[in-house]
C-alpha cells in the first residue's frame, strides 16, 4: 500500500466516523431500543462468546461469520452496541476505499476519485432503505473489492499476477459472504463468471491457475469453519439450519409458476408498497445504476455488456422477497453513475477545498435524510418507550444472564440486562416452519426461558399467551413498542417469583451518550 493510499484511508475513516456517528443505530447518538436485525445478530454473537453452541443452543437465518463480527462487538462492549459501531466504521472505511479504487480506474485524478467515493454514501447509507447495521453492511467490503479487481482485470491491467490476485480475492469474497449471508455469495459469483469469461477468451493457458487461486481463496475462509463445526459435532446442524431451514422459510411456493408470480408481486412489487419518499429513493438508485451501465456500454472498447450484466445479476437476486433494507445489496453499483457524472465534469480540477465541500454536502444530505426517515431512538428524541425499555431490563436483571424468548422478532430488549437466548429459536423467523414453531412452544412448556415477550398485534400471539398461562408464567409489564409510525402492544411474561419493581428509574442524557451500564446486574451465586 502506497503512502497516498494510507492518506486516503485516513481521510475516509474520518469521513465514515462522522457519518456513522450520526446515522448508525449502534453509535453514541442512538439509544438501545427500536432495532431488529442488529439485536438478533448481537444476541447470537453474545451467546457464542458465552459458551453457547451455534445452531444447537441458538440459531438464526445467517452465517457464523456475522455472529463472530457481532461477538467481537460484544467483547468490546457487553451491554451496548458501541463495539459494533466501531466495527461498522472499519468495514465502511474499507468499502469506501475500494469505491475510490474503482473510481480511480476510470477517472483522471486522485481527488476526483476521492470525491466519487464520498458520494457513494448517498447510496450505501440512504435512510430510505438503510435502517441499521445488517448482513449487507458487513458484506460491502467484499462486494466492492470483488468488483474492483474484476473491473481492473477486464479493462485496465491484465497481467498474469493481477488475474491470480483477482481470482483469489473473488474466491475469498465468495466464501466470506457465504459465511455471512449466502444469497450475497450467490451475487458475488458473477465476478467469478466475468473473470472466467475473460480468461477463457484471452488467456486459456491461465485457466488452471485461475481455478487454483480461486479455490485457495475459498478454502482459506471455509476450512477453519469446517474444522470447528466438525470438532464441535454440530456440522449437520450448521448445514440444516443455515442452508436448508433458511431456504425453507423463504421458498414456500408449491410450483415454478407460483415462484415466478411471487418474485414479481412480492419482489419487484415491494417497491410500490414503500412509503412514497422511500419508493422515490429506491427508483432513483435503480435508474441511476441503469444510466451508469449505459455509460459504460458506450465508453468501454470491449466487453461493454459485462458491467450491466453484473449489476442486473445483483438486482435480480435481491428482488426475490425483497425487504426494504435488501436494496442496499446492489448499492455498490451506484459507483457506475458516480463515475459517469464526474467524467462529464472532467474539466473541473478538484482540489482540497472541493473535497471538503463535497464531504460537508454529503454529510448534510445523508445525516439529514436519516434523521427525517429513521426510527425515533435518536438520543434527543424523548419517548415513552425509553422508560419502558429500561424498566423491562430492570425486571430481567433480577436473574443472572436471564434467558429470554420472543413471540415475534427480538427487538433488543435484554441487551443491558445481559439476556441470552432462552431456546434455539428464541426469536421468530419470517416464514418459520412448523418444526421451528413446535420447538419454540415446547421450550415454553418446559419453562426454558425465564421471560417471554409477546407482541400481541401479530398472528399467533393468542396461542403464545394461552400456552404461557398454562405453563405458569405471569404477566409483569405491558407497553407499546414503536415500529416506524406504528405502535405495537407488548407484554413481558416471566416465571413466578420476580418482583414488581417501582417505576422510579431516572435515565439522563449523559448516561446514554457515554453508554454507561445503568442496569445493575444480579451476580451469579
Amino acid at each position: 500500500m502506497t503512502k497516498s493510499d494510507r492518506k486516503i484511508l485516513g481521510i475516509l475513516f474520518l469521513f465514515v466516523f462522522l457519518l456513522e456517528f450520526w446515522v448508525s443505530n449502534n453509535s453514541y447518538t442512538h439509544d438501545l431500543y427500536i432495532r431488529i436485525d442488529s439485536a438478533i445478530f448481537y444476541m447470537c454473537g453474545k451467546a457464542w462468546m458465552n459458551g453457547m453452541v451455534p445452531y444447537v443452543d441458538f440459531s438464526d437465518a445467517k452465517g457464523p461469520l456475522l455472529w463472530i463480527i457481532y461477538g467481537i462487538g460484544y467483547l468490546i462492549s457487553n451491554h451496548t452496541y458501541i463495539g459494533v459501531f466501531w466495527l461498522e466504521c472499519i468495514f465502511y472505511t474499507v468499502t469506501f476505499f475500494y469505491c475510490y479504487k474503482i473510481a480511480r480506474l476510470f477517472l483522471p485524478s486522485q481527488n476526483t476519485a476521492l470525491i466519487g467515493s464520498m458520494l457513494m454514501a448517498l447510496a450505501f447509507l440512504n435512510g430510505a432503505y438503510h435502517y441499521e447495521a445488517s448482513a449487507e453492511d458487513f458484506c460491502q467490503p467484499f462486494i466492492t473489492a470483488g468488483l474492483y479487481y474484476t473491473l481492473r482485470v477486464l479493462y485496465k491491467i491484465q497481467s498474469d499476477k493481477d488475474i491470480r490476485i483477482a481470482s483469489f480475492v473473488v474466491g475469498m469474497g465468495f466464501a466470506t459472504t457465504l459465511m455471512i449471508k449466502f444469497t450475497l455469495a450467490a451475487m458475488i459469483l458473477i465476478f467469478f463468471f466475468a473473470l472466467f469469461y475473460d480468461v477463457l477468451k484471452n488467456r486459456k493457458q491461465l485457466i488452471g491457475r485461475f481455478f487454483v487461486y480461486a479455490f485457495a481463496g475459498i478454502a482459506i475462509v471455509l476450512i477453519p469453519f469446517g474444522i470447528y463445526f466438525l470438532l464441535q459435532g454440530n456440522f449437520a446442524d450448521f448445514i440444516n439450519d443455515y442452508f436448508i431451514a433458511t431456504t425453507q422459510t423463504v421458498v414456500q411456493t408449491p410450483s415454478l409458476g407460483a415462484m415466478i408470480t411471487d418474485y414479481i408481486v412480492t419482489g419487484w412489487g415491494s417497491i410500490l408498497q414503500l412509503h412514497p419518499l422511500r419508493m422515490i429513493m429506491v427508483c432513483l438508485l435503480l435508474i441511476n445504476i441503469a444510466l451508469g451501465c449505459a455509460y459504460f456500454f458506450k465508453k468501454l472498447p470491449d466487453k461493454r455488456w459485462i458491467p450491466a450484466l453484473m449489476a442486473l445479476w445483483f438486482i435480480c437476486i435481491t428482488m426475490y422477497h425483497a425487504l426494504g433494507y435488501y436494496y442496499q445489496a446492489f448499492a455498490a453499483f451506484a459507483i457506475f453513475p458516480v463515475i459517469m457524472y464526474l467524467d462529464l465534469l472532467k474539466r473541473l480540477k478538484p482540489n482540497g477545498l472541493w473535497i471538503a465541500l463535497t464531504a460537508c454536502a454529503v454529510l448534510v444530505m445523508v445525516i439529514g435524510g436519516n434523521l427525517v426517515i429513521k426510527r425515533p431512538n435518536f438520543l434527543l428524541n424523548e419517548s415513552r418507550e425509553r422508560a419502558d425499555f429500561y424498566y423491562v431490563n430492570r425486571i430481567l436483571s433480577q436473574v443472572s444472564d436471564p434467558k429470554i424468548m420472543y413471540s415475534f422478532y427480538d427487538t433488543g430488549y435484554g441487551t443491558p440486562a445481559h439476556a441470552l437466548p432462552g431456546c434455539k429459536y428464541w426469536t421468530g423467523w419470517l416464514g418459520s416452519t412448523p418444526v421451528m414453531e413446535a420447538e419454540r412452544k415446547q421450550a415454553i412448556t418446559q419453562q426454558l426461558p425465564d421471560f417471554v415477550i409477546v407482541m400481541t398485534d401479530f398472528g399467533g400471539a393468542e396461542d403464545y399467551i394461552r400456552l404461557l398461562d398454562q405453563a405458569g408464567y405471569i404477566q409483569y409489564h405491558s407497553w407499546i413498542t414503536q415500529e416506524g409510525t406504528k405502535g405495537y402492544h407488548s407484554i413481558i411474561f416471566g416465571k413466578p417469583g420476580f418482583s414488581l419493581l417501582p417505576k422510579d428509574m431516572q435515565i439522563n442524557a449523559k448516561d446514554l451518550w457515554l453508554k454507561r451500564q445503568v442496569i445493575s446486574l444480579k451476580s451469579e451465586n
